[in-house]
């Protein structure tokens, strides 16, 4: 799916089924679809704000640096609006909305009720997600848990069925090919 974003940064266009979309807001600086949505990323008033919407063009959730969270029905009406404290990034799937923190994910469900908390694997912190169906992130890690080369970094995905999460790969080339992570 081609994306674009006008030059004044206020309209952002695509095709979903044959049929033409925009959807305007002001300071757009970077616009992508993954996962069957449409995340955007804004800079206004000297905040940054990020914004998941469907393809039909209908607000799914808004955040910003502040923790300032809204989230939308499929009718793209307002129906949770909440601040979290401390709040690092969120990612929306299919069922729920994860709210990352340095020392946890709050798992929500679509309406926003708290499902479950998940911890980070031991010896490391929270630093980002990773785009893609699964509940993936990058973890940062200290001196205890660096190879001997130092690099602390990993990714990490996460099993629901065992409730562990299973180290994968160093997480540094995973920065050049992560899609839309802010």
């Amino acid at each position: 799916m081609e994306i674009n974003f006008s030059s004044d940064n206020r309209i952002v266009n695509w095709k979903y089924e044959n049929k033409s979309y925009s959807y305007v807001v002001e300071g757009i600086i970077f616009a992508t679809e993954s996962n069957d949505m449409i995340f955007l990323e804004i800079y206004e008033n000297k905040t940054f704000s990020y914004r998941f919407i469907n393809l039909n063009g209908k607000d799914i959730l808004w955040y910003d640096e502040n923790g300032n969270l809204k989230l939308f029905d499929s009718d793209g009406h307002c129906i949770n609006e909440h601040r979290y404290n401390e709040l690092k990034t969120v990612k929306v799937s299919k069922d729920n909305i994860y709210l990352m923190y340095k020392n946890r994910i709050s798992v929500l469900s679509r309406k926003g009720d708290e499902i479950s908390k998940i911890s980070p694997p031991f010896g490391y912190i929270f630093y980002r997600f990773i785009d893609g169906e699964k509940l993936s992130v990058i973890c940062q890690g200290n001196n205890n848990t660096a190879d001997k080369y130092g690099r602390n970094d990993w990714k990490f995905k996460y099993d629901f069925l065992n409730n562990t999460w299973h180290k994968e790969s160093f997480a540094y080339w995973l920065f050049y090919t992560m899609s839309f992570n802010h």
